[in-house]
């Protein structure tokens, strides 16, 4: 999960969140952080099998962890960009006031701009 802080169209901060099996729960970690290549098969097997179980539980304690951070940003709304199935459900949590709009498509392996110029249009950028 990234969340992308931008102002008229330029970024200003982001922050990425990925979910900790050890912790059970959302961690954030560096925009730049990779995962260590060993047992990477293994991780997403695991993730895979377990996704589908726990999505909507993960989503649900997204949620307030993303309205903490608009409004700490003092945004009033917000893009959600991901696959329809994970901005389905993660936008069921969150106040409606502050979905300004979904990108339904899986831009996650995306550079920042080009997540930018798909949720703006390039002629806004």
């Amino acid at each position: 999960m990234l969340l992308i802080d931008t102002a008229l169209g330029e970024v200003r901060d982001e922050l990425k969140f990925h979910w900790s099996f050890e912790t059970d729960d959302w961690v954030q970690r560096d925009a730049g952080h990779t995962s260590a290549p060993g047992g990477a098969d293994t991780a997403a097997d695991e993730f895979d099998r377990r996704f589908e179980e726990n999505m909507q539980r993960w989503y649900k304690k997204l949620a307030p962890i993303l309205t903490k951070e608009l409004k700490s940003r003092n945004l009033e709304d917000a893009y959600f960009v991901g696959s329809k199935e994970m901005t389905d459900e993660l936008t069921q949590h969150i106040d409606d006031s502050k979905i300004r709009g979904k990108v339904q498509k899986n831009l996650g392996s995306k550079p920042t701009h080009e997540i930018l110029n798909t949720v703006y249009g390039e002629s806004l950028r």
